[in-house]
């Protein structure tokens, strides 16, 4: 049986899988478990984030010039594309 085959049987039954309480158990703690692992890669990006933006700060810190004419190099190129426009 195929997915929409399925879907159609449900609602041809009048059942649901969410009316059967092991089902509804499952899908709520799938749920569970799907917001968990969502609250913990949000906690590891965020922490990510935060470890590249003192890696950014420390090598401009570190490397002035050098990152004031990457910017500078940076603009160039863009400007000279956007003006070939």
């Amino acid at each position: 049986m195929e997915f929409g085959a399925k879907e159609q049987a449900s609602r041809e039954s009048g059942r649901y899988p969410w009316d059967d309480d092991a089902q509804r158990t499952r899908l709520l703690d799938w749920l569970s478990d799907a917001r968990q692992r969502a609250s913990e890669m949000s906690a590891h990006t965020t922490e990510r984030a935060r470890q590249m933006r003192d890696a950014t700060g420390e090598y401009i810190h570190h490397y002035p010039f050098s990152t004031v004419a990457l910017a500078l190099a940076v603009g160039f190129v863009a400007g000279v594309l956007v003006a070939r426009r």
